[in-house]
């Protein structure tokens, strides 16, 4: 049977969501510091539909201009035929020369102002796709620069998460790691721990392991970590309202004490042996 590849939950890994409000602030500062950003680029480009429509209105201008100057021209000039001397045929087809040109100005008006209106639609188009694509890239810059401060905050959320843990953690040390019990079980597991020993101290007959009577001490005489866990496995099938972990952690809270009263000279409570005495 294959072995199960151990995996790492999301408490381990200190992640960290952000709260609705969070994520709307930070959208809207991204936004903000982009929109002063492009704020120069996206003026630029409206500015330049404003030239273009000026442009047009000169061309425009300058077309009917050259148009009616031709035809006061021909105009003047029609009207200077009678004193030119000329008759007959030859003032007629004068007269139909000067008339002709001034429908052929008059008609390329339009035609000329077609071009102007067909260069300003394309100028426009340009316009408009350039301001699309610098609203585009507004955009884009907003979504990264949002990406990065989530990012960003996540990080420093997940480090408090982490920082909290390892100060939860070294206060559970500093407590003997009873934060990771139930105070319920752990209670018990002292109790059922006291019990026994005065019962041990007192050092009553037991039946052995050849079924012979033997006293207690003999049997365990709690000297070695091997008897003490002989004694909580004990403890664990005699008693109920805890388990094994919280009576070994219980028994290493008497040892340390034990080691930490002849440490400092002192004798543990009466009625508690320590571990190395029989």
């Amino acid at each position: 049977m294959p072995r199960r590849i151990p995996t790492v939950g999301t408490k381990q890994l200190h992640s960290a969501q952000l709260s609705p409000q969070e994520r709307r602030l930070l959208h809207k500062r991204a936004a903000a510091a982009n929109r002063r950003e492009m704020a120069p680029v996206l003026a630029a480009d409206r500015a330049a539909f404003g030239g273009i429509n000026q442009d047009y209105r000169q061309e425009a201008s300058s077309v009917r201009g050259a148009a009616q100057m031709t035809e006061e021209m021909l105009s003047q000039a029609l009207a200077g035929l009678k004193a030119s001397g000329l008759k007959g045929n030859y003032l007629r087809q004068a007269m139909n020369e000067l008339t002709s040109r001034q429908g052929d100005a008059a008609a390329a008006i339009p035609f000329l102002l077609s071009d102007a209106r067909e260069a300003k639609a394309d100028a426009t188009g340009e316009a408009r796709q350039q301001l699309i694509q610098d609203r585009a890239a507004m955009q884009q810059g907003v979504a990264q620069d949002f990406n990065s401060s989530l990012e960003s905050a996540r990080g420093d959320a997940s480090q408090v998460l982490k920082e909290q843990q390892e100060k939860r953690e070294s206060e559970s040390e500093d407590h003997g790691g009873q934060g990771m019990f139930d105070s319920k079980d752990l209670q018990n597991a002292k109790l059922a721990l006291r019990d026994a020993l005065q019962t041990w101290s007192e050092n009553p007959t037991v039946e052995g392991p050849d079924g012979e009577d033997v006293p207690l001490r003999q049997l365990n005489p709690l000297k070695t970590r091997a008897d003490w866990l002989r004694f909580a496995n004990g403890l664990d099938h005699q008693y109920s309202g805890f388990g094994l972990a919280e009576i070994n952690h219980v028994i290493q809270q008497l040892l340390t004490d034990r080691q930490r009263h002849e440490h400092e000279g002192r004798l543990p409570q009466p009625g508690v042996p320590g571990p190395g005495r029989g």
